[in-house]
């Protein structure tokens, strides 16, 4: 929804994500967010591995590897390819890398 109400401004949306606890929201919305922004993007882009780096990359440190994970999870459900998935995860490293995959894992469990 932010998207496509600021005109698929990512660098906008990242922005917005990150203020939330500024307006008195929980930290955790700002993950859920970008973890949204992760789904869009690689749904927006067609799972285009580049774009996912180029635009998760927009967003700050601490919450990236949620923007990586919102698009792992959008190959898993899109494709039901845990290894499309997995490249994904590949592009980061040490713990966010293994959160990743637990989380595309436990996901593919579930729809298995």
């Amino acid at each position: 929804y932010i998207l496509w109400k600021n005109g698929y401004d990512y660098a906008g949306a990242f922005e917005l994500c990150d203020g939330l606890p500024e307006r008195g929201l929980d930290e955790d919305l700002v993950y859920e967010c970008y973890a949204s922004m992760g789904r869009d993007i690689s749904g927006n882009h067609l799972q285009n591995l580049d774009k996912v780096i180029e635009l998760c990359s927009i967003g700050l440190d601490p919450y990236q590897y949620r923007c990586w994970e919102g698009a792992a999870l959008n190959a898993l459900y899109n494709d039901a390819a845990v290894e499309r998935a997995h490249i994904v995860c590949d592009v980061l490293e040490g713990a966010d890398r293994d959160r990743c995959y637990a989380r595309v894992d436990g996901a593919a469990a579930r729809i298995g």
